[in-house]
């Protein structure tokens, strides 16, 4: 019995310096998962926003459109209201 237990502890003395390349190797599998999952957090975000603010150029339009002038064939737009709904759904 005493035989087996010295070679379970040689085996350990032997394989020391593996766990630290064992570790090297897991960190670097954590830290690139870590990566793709904050890049594509990322894109995801920036598609929201992208989402958003054609919401709010089509709402701008919409809302600046001259009924009284316009006409089945033919769509007026009053300028300035546009411009003005357009600072206020873009403020912030």
């Amino acid at each position: 019995m005493g035989r087996f237990i010295e070679g379970i502890i040689g085996r350990i003395n032997n394989e020391r310096g593996a766990i630290a390349a064992m570790t090297a190797m897991l960190m670097l599998v954590v830290l690139t998962i870590a990566g793709l999952v904050i890049d594509s957090g990322l894109l995801v975000y920036d598609q929201l926003r992208l989402d958003e603010a054609a919401n709010k150029s089509a709402t701008a339009i919409v809302q600046s459109v001259d009924v009284n002038a316009s006409s089945p064939s033919r769509i007026v737009f009053d300028e300035a209201l546009l411009l003005e709904n357009s600072e206020y759904f873009f403020k912030g």
